[in-house]
């Protein structure tokens, strides 16, 4: 999900490929996706096919070049200000914590509370790191059957991997919607430390 929203046009008036877009809107095709995801063409389809069924992205037309789809939520994870100026179904999330609570209910209050759990635990780092496109990658890993418990215990591994690589504050770290989701799959990785701290080491 974070490629597409990378991917996405972020003025009107973007071209890409030969196709006008308009903010918001992301170009793919199934080949480059296939590539960048080192899925299977089938792969890429279903999980396409899965978020338009969260309406999280909407077909808006198929071209020559690829299908073009609108994320619905893209001006809330850039920060929009008002509701006017988003197109996703509910009229009143104006802003982050609105998306956050929106989320929080439909996932459940105990999965709520175990993804603030879990965000207490996410090291810190430089630069942005939208809480709001975090909860919506970890409600989706949820509804995949992924546990909290997994989840805890994978950005566990990873922080202290981060603290004895002195990622800790960087830009390095990565976002945690990056980590949850489906292409990083962040809970999976081993995070084995270095015997020796990096300053240890000579690396700064």
């Amino acid at each position: 999900m974070t490629d597409l929203i990378e991917w996405a046009a972020w003025k009107d008036g973007t071209e890409k490929d030969g196709q006008v877009l308009n903010r918001g809107e992301v170009l793919v095709s199934n080949r480059y996706a296939s590539t960048a995801w080192q899925w299977s063409r089938e792969r890429v389809r279903r999980f396409l096919k899965r978020l338009e069924g969260e309406t999280t992205i909407e077909t808006r037309r198929e071209t020559t070049s690829g299908t073009i789809y609108l994320l619905t939520a893209y001006r809330v994870w850039q920060g929009a200000e008002t509701a006017s100026e988003t197109r996703v179904k509910t009229t009143s999330e104006a802003n982050n914590n609105q998306v956050i609570n929106k989320l929080s209910n439909t996932i459940g209050r105990s999965e709520s509370e175990s993804f603030a759990a879990w965000w207490a635990l996410y090291p810190k780092r430089s630069g942005g790191n939208p809480r709001a496109a975090a909860v919506k990658a970890y409600a989706c890993r949820l509804k995949e059957g992924i546990t909290p418990e997994v989840l805890s215990d994978g950005i566990k591994r990873y922080a202290e991997f981060c603290r004895a690589t002195d990622k800790i504050g960087t830009p390095y770290i990565q976002q945690a919607s990056t980590w949850l989701s489906p292409t990083k799959r962040g809970w999976e990785e081993t995070w084995e430390c270095p015997d020796e701290p990096m300053s240890e080491m000579g690396v700064v």
